[in-house]
């Protein structure tokens, strides 16, 4: 679990795979983390395609709030960054 820092500390990057949860699960766990996220820190969820519904309910939900970035890595897996915007 992560935990929540005040003050100043350095920006957070962790790595989420949600390839193996199960499908009924995965955006709830990705937006509890987005809620735990500080200025600066940075998510990379791992999944088997392009999350594109993930991006726009993020962007709809916590508009202006997030910066995102994705790329292939291969046939099965997708890397989206997602950071929190200062």
């Amino acid at each position: 679990m992560l935990t929540s820092h005040s003050g100043l500390s350095a920006p957070r990057t962790f790595e989420l795979d949600i390839r193996k949860m199960p499908h009924s699960t995965r955006r709830s766990v990705v937006f509890a983390r987005l809620d735990d996220m500080g200025l600066e820190d940075r998510m990379i969820v791992i999944c088997e395609h392009e999350p594109e519904g993930l991006r726009s309910q993020i962007a709809a939900w916590w508009p202006d709030e997030f910066d995102w970035f994705c790329r292939e890595t291969d046939a099965a897996e997708w890397r989206a960054e997602i950071t929190r915007r200062q």
